[in-house]
């Protein structure tokens, strides 16, 4: 019996790009539109963002790649359902 594991990356396609839009957009608008708030309170919340969003692309990446997309036993072609009966 043979076993078949592909790998994809479609899990990685959709958190890397959230992540690192967090990490990078949301200190931008701080900077731009948080100037009421206080060196303290935006420097907090700069470096919040960037854990936050640099975790989740992390996060994202790694469970992307070690995730398979398609697991198939016995003689089944790809995509057909799993073996024959």
């Amino acid at each position: 019996m043979s076993e078949r594991v592909q790998f994809g990356r479609g899990m990685a396609a959709a958190g890397v790009p959230a992540g690192v839009a967090i990490a990078l957009g949301l200190p931008a608008l701080l900077l731009i539109f948080g100037q009421f708030l206080g060196a303290i309170v935006i420097t907090i919340l700069i470096v919040l963002a960037l854990i936050i969003g640099g975790g989740l692309a992390i996060v994202s990446a790694f469970f992307g790649t070690v995730i398979p997309k398609e697991v198939t036993h016995g003689d089944a072609a790809p995509g057909s359902g799993g073996p024959p009966k």
